[in-house]
């Protein structure tokens, strides 16, 4: 689940400087585990790094594993600016979710969507009643629509009956 854009802040795993490591950078922790590979003295062992280019204009280097989380976080907020409130007939849809664990269905309403980029059809912005979100490929969102029809139809018949 994602928040709304404007409260989007960088992951906080540890480092003040950084922010991206639970085990502080390579230039400011010593007891990095990798801060001897980085020029800290001691054995040299190959590591990996990505220097990289804060918006403020700081310059750092990320190992692998911190570049990634980076990327995959700079990944989710381009998408989350790209979801729509309009412009299609899903948004504002009452939806039903069936999960293994539950008896009973999660009721939901798709708030967003993303229109098809590519081979990747559309998503679509779930949230529950609950409070949960969770996106859903077009394939997921249509069976959730339908899922949501058929309860209003199991509802209307135990009505008549």
């Amino acid at each position: 689940s994602f928040p709304p854009v404007e409260e989007v802040a960088p992951p906080s795993l540890g480092c003040s400087r950084c922010r991206l490591s639970a085990n502080g950078c390579l230039q400011c922790n010593p007891n990095h585990p990798r801060y001897v590979a980085a020029g800290g003295g001691g054995q040299e062992e190959e590591v990996a790094l990505f220097r990289v280019q804060h918006d403020d204009g700081d310059v750092e280097d990320l190992e692998e594993d911190e570049a990634r989380a980076a990327a995959e976080w700079h990944a989710s907020l381009l998408q989350e600016k790209a979801m729509r409130a309009d412009g299609h007939r899903w948004v504002g849809q009452r939806v039903a979710r069936y999960f293994e664990q539950r008896a009973v269905p999660v009721l939901c309403s798709i708030t967003k969507w993303l229109p098809p980029d590519g081979d990747e059809g559309a998503l679509f912005r779930c949230v529950h009643d609950d409070g949960d979100e969770e996106d859903l490929w077009e394939g997921e969102a249509r069976e959730a629509v339908a899922d949501y029809k058929a309860l209003l139809q199991l509802g209307r018949q135990g009505r008549a009956s």
